[in-house]
């Protein structure tokens, strides 16, 4: 009968130890993956962090490009506004000039009408194309 006291304890205490270690929990510093699942779920929450300022950075490149582009547009319209204006400019100066180069050009032949006129008057032109011309001597 020893015997089987003696099985029967180490049948005992066999079973409770068994019952014991599988309701006791799982310690995570001893699980051999622990420091795996550590490392994945940081790596997982740089993931979404890396995703978020990409995404941020992407909004705040867009919308600098966008207004680089604004301003681009608005200093060209003002150049082609100057251009124009410019060219109005010029095309009035040109008609100005070209006024004055015809009123220049009529005063200039009215004087050599008149001119001509009081050469006809004259009879006999040869004292004036012998004229002397003197010089200066330098």
């Amino acid at each position: 009968m020893a015997r089987t006291h003696v099985y029967f304890c180490a049948l005992f205490i066999s079973t409770f130890s068994s019952v014991v270690l599988a309701l006791e929990p799982v310690c995570p510093v001893c699980s051999k993956y622990d420091y795996e699942e550590k490392l994945l779920e940081r790596v997982i929450r740089m993931e979404f962090t890396v995703e978020k300022i990409v995404n941020d950075n992407k909004a705040a490149v867009s919308d600098q490009i966008n207004e680089g582009l604004d301003i681009v547009r608005r200093e060209n319209a003002q150049l082609r506004e100057l251009i124009s204006e410019m060219s109005t400019n010029l095309t009035d100066y040109e008609r100005q000039q070209s006024n004055k180069v015809e009123e220049s050009l009529s005063s200039a032949r009215a004087s050599l009408d008149d001119a001509i006129q009081l050469t006809k008057g004259y009879k006999d032109v040869s004292h004036i194309r012998n004229c002397n011309v003197h010089t200066v001597n330098t």
